[in-house]
């Protein structure tokens, strides 16, 4: 245990990317640039060398600029889920391998809907699995969504539905041990923007809704960031 101590400089200054990383190298995945609420989205790639302390590097490029994405990965493949430009969703997937730095991402398929607003990323070696975040086609009269989507990671094709979290949310933080994941905090809609201080749960191989881990000591909600370590 200890405090942290200070590792190198992003390119620029970035907020609202996607993390992915094969075990050697880290990378932050588009987002936005610049002070909070600016909007200015990027598509680079930057990269660090995880053991060995100092600045990002610019590998590659998304397929296109966008903020509020949501990342997974397997040993060698990473990809890159939904997200928005202008203040408008897509529902693009990119993908690229890891190991090739310098190779820009590509086309992986879509998720069932346009999804922005920080959904989660997490999944298993074989499946990528995206909750939350807002959609343009949701029940919710505010566009949060519930809906978990899945994809094959090494297979490119469009997502499916995979189930429910337990309630609508978005800015939420997922992790997962490999077999489960869990997808925590964010805000809700219960007839107000609230934060949550709920932990849902599912089995990444076996579609179904989510269900109850826990509680955060308090709701959060807005740059959610989540990891864990590898099952043991």
């Amino acid at each position: 245990l200890g405090n942290g101590t200070d590792f190198g400089d992003m390119i620029f200054e970035t907020y609202y990317s996607a993390g992915v990383s094969d075990g050697t190298t880290g990378f932050s995945c588009g987002g936005s640039r610049g002070a909070a609420g600016s909007y200015a989205q990027i598509n680079n790639i930057q990269r660090i060398t995880i053991a060995t302390a100092g600045n990002a590097t610019d590998g590659a490029d998304l397929t296109g600029s966008r903020t509020a994405c949501a990342g997974w990965n397997d040993a060698t493949r990473a990809v890159i889920m939904g997200g928005e430009t202008g203040g408008t969703r897509f529902n693009s997937i990119d993908y690229f391998t890891m190991a090739n730095t310098s190779t820009n991402a590509t086309d992986f398929g879509d998720l069932t809907d346009n999804i922005s607003t920080s959904p989660a990323g997490a999944g298993d070696a074989t499946y990528a699995l995206l909750a939350g975040g807002r959609r343009d086609n949701s029940s919710n009269a505010n566009g949060w969504s519930q809906t978990i989507d899945r994809i094959t990671i090494q297979s490119t094709g469009n997502a499916t539905d995979f189930g429910d979290l337990q309630t609508f949310k978005s800015n939420l933080g997922a992790a997962s041990n490999g077999t489960y994941a869990t997808f925590a905090g964010g805000d809700t809609n219960n007839g107000s923007n609230i934060r949550t201080d709920q932990i849902d749960l599912v089995t990444v191989a076996t579609p179904g809704n989510a269900t109850d881990f826990g509680n955060l000591i308090q709701g959060k909600e807005g740059f959610v960031g989540s990891t864990s370590g590898a099952a043991s």
